[in-house]
């Protein structure tokens, strides 16, 4: 098997640079149960909203688009943290890096609550969201997977998974269990979801503005 590097001081057994079966099995269980509560649970609160006409209350209230944009982002974002801290009290033991933890929760946050928003702002009802949500639990779930533990793939294949917001979300996940984390691929693949994040969140703020019309 790959080899472990074992930290005697601290007790800590981290994981090698090359994650292996297992730690991609953790990983794609860890990294996608806690998007999928953003991706899920916010465009079904934001459907909910549009069925009891809150959404109208809302456009008519003092409270800017801007305003009601952040308000249901810090909703969503609210699952999202209860999710990380089950998953972390699983495997706390294992952390290396909080630092790196912090980045990867406040990255999954910002990123999958943006989707969910902009999910539930672009669909009227369950049933149109339910095809686009399936799709999107298939790219999140099969990017993860297929990188992690090393599938083969077409060279133009790997490079577009490569940049994909889940991808760097789960290798800034490992990075938080391993000792040999660069700071460079860290800060790259946050690049990658703070990006995709802004475009997010720019699209969530002119389907506001279209409602407004």
């Amino acid at each position: 098997g790959q080899p472990i590097i074992v930290n005697l001081e601290g007790h800590i057994i981290s994981p090698p640079a090359e994650i292996g079966l297992l730690g991609g099995i953790i990983t794609v269980f860890s990294v996608t149960i806690i998007l999928l509560m953003g991706v899920i649970l916010v465009p079904t609160l934001m459907l909910e909203e549009k069925q009891t006409r809150t959404m109208d209350a809302l456009m008519v209230s003092p409270a800017s688009i801007n305003q009601v944009v952040i308000g249901k982002a810090i909703a969503g974002f609210f699952y999202i943290l209860v999710t990380a801290a089950i998953v972390y009290i699983i495997y706390w033991t294992g952390v290396v890096n909080w630092g790196l933890t912090l980045l990867f929760v406040l990255g999954a946050g910002l990123f999958s609550v943006g989707l969910g928003l902009l999910l539930g702002l672009i669909f009227k009802n369950q049933q149109e969201m339910t095809g686009w949500l399936s799709l999107t639990i298939v790219v999140i779930t099969g990017s993860i997977f297929v990188v992690l533990i090393g599938l083969e793939m077409p060279a133009w294949l790997d490079t577009l998974i490569q940049w994909l917001p889940s991808v760097a979300l789960a290798k800034i996940f490992w990075a938080s269990f391993s000792t040999q984390a660069q700071i460079s691929q860290v800060l790259r693949n946050l690049g990658i979801v703070l990006v995709t994040s802004g475009i997010l969140y720019g699209f969530v703020v002119w389907q506001v503005r279209q409602l407004d019309r």
